[in-house]
């Protein structure tokens, strides 16, 4: 079974990333929420953005089997995730990584 995994932008302007396990018109109840936070980086005197991931929420005892419900009101938007982004995401929740392309044999 694919896991619905999504970006969710809060009202409160934190993006998070999370695995879908039940939504209604009133909330949504996720797992594996990691939340993206960029962070700056210098190499060869040029500024850039790196982009990581920490835990949300930050002071919860939050593992793989718990749950947190979000009131749909506090959620600005939903989208699909990048490609780069869901690949790491997959890295950190699955015990088994599976590769991004397909092998092609001769």
């Amino acid at each position: 079974m694919k896991k619905d995994v999504r970006l969710f932008k809060l009202m409160t302007n934190e993006d998070v990333i999370a695995e879908v396990i039940e939504q209604n018109d009133f909330s949504i109840t996720v797992k594996n929420c990691i939340q993206i936070m960029m962070m700056p980086a210098k190499t060869g005197g040029k500024k850039e953005v790196n982009f990581g991931f920490v835990p949300f929420p930050y002071y919860s005892q939050n593992t793989e089997s718990s749950y947190i419900i979000m009131k749909q009101a506090l959620v600005f938007y939903t989208d699909n995730i990048e490609s780069d982004f869901l690949e790491q995401y997959n890295q950190i929740f699955n015990p088994i990584i599976t590769p991004s392309s397909k092998i092609i044999l001769k």
